[in-house]
């Protein structure tokens, strides 16, 4: 960002200021470059521009599987699953169809042991695009859910 003076580190902006002053790059006009990528790309409605994790949240002894999808026009269906300790919890399908985030607040003792799995497929066809599979257990929350950012809940009773 510092480098090439772009106001964030999103690809696109990223890019843009990247090249932006190299002058041996063709530009096309906006309509010709749309009319072309029609013929030439088979292109879907999501860019994958995704985000799956395990949160460590502020309610005490809980934790959030948590998912963001950050496109403005996306066709997906996310199926979750949530086992603790062998046996299914919670099973949910979330059809995306613009940005949005979801999580789970799930409540856990150091015995247990959890198994969260996302299955990403096209909303229009069912095919399948990825597969995210993540295991919760004492070991996880004392070592790692730390690094992966903190989901903060507001108005928790005292």
């Amino acid at each position: 960002m510092n480098l090439w003076g772009a106001e964030s580190n999103g690809y696109e902006n990223l890019m843009y200021h990247a090249y932006k002053n190299v002058s041996n790059i063709h530009w096309e006009e906006k309509e010709k470059f749309k009319n072309q990528t029609n013929l030439t790309f088979i292109h879907k409605d999501y860019s994958r521009v995704e985000y799956f994790t395990i949160l460590p949240t502020n309610k005490l002894n809980t934790f959030a599987p948590y998912f963001q999808m950050s496109n403005s026009n996306d066709s997906r269906l996310v199926k979750y699953t949530l086992y603790k300790n062998n046996e299914l919890i919670s099973s949910k399908n979330y059809e995306i169809t613009n940005k949005t985030y979801i999580y789970d607040l799930v409540p856990y003792e150091e015995k247990d042991e959890f198994e969260i799995h996302y299955q990403v497929l096209d909303l229009n066809t069912n095919k399948h695009l990825s597969t995210k599979k993540f295991t919760v257990n004492n070991q996880y929350i004392k070592t790692q859910i730390q690094n992966n950012g903190k989901l903060t809940l507001k108005n928790l009773p005292s």
